[in-house]
């Protein structure tokens, strides 16, 4: 192997390597932008939600707990608490609201 196909193959390994983090990157940052309703132009609608497969929409659900769990993590206690606090009203009431 010469020289220069060594280092074409290296230049196409990171090159895949870079497409594949970029790529990524960008969902990350779609669904960060869509779990905090950023703009509606980044939220899934229902339709969107319905063509997707159940293990999709489970994979969602769980990178949503993961970012809230980060977010409640970077904030102060009192901040935390009162957050928290909210959240447990909203489910609670969600969840009265269904019986």
């Amino acid at each position: 192997m010469t020289q220069n196909n060594q280092s074409d193959e290296f230049k196409e390994y990171v090159g895949r390597k870079y497409y594949k983090l970029t790529k990524e990157h960008t969902q990350l940052k779609r669904d960060l932008l869509e779990y905090m309703g950023y703009d509606d132009t980044f939220l899934t609608t229902k339709v969107g939600y319905r063509k997707q497969t159940k293990e999709q929409l489970i994979e969602t659900v769980f990178q949503q707990r993961a970012m809230m769990r980060k977010l409640l993590g970077e904030l102060d206690e009192d901040k935390r608490a009162k957050l928290v606090n909210e959240l447990d009203e909203f489910y609670m009431e969600r969840d009265n609201c269904k019986k």
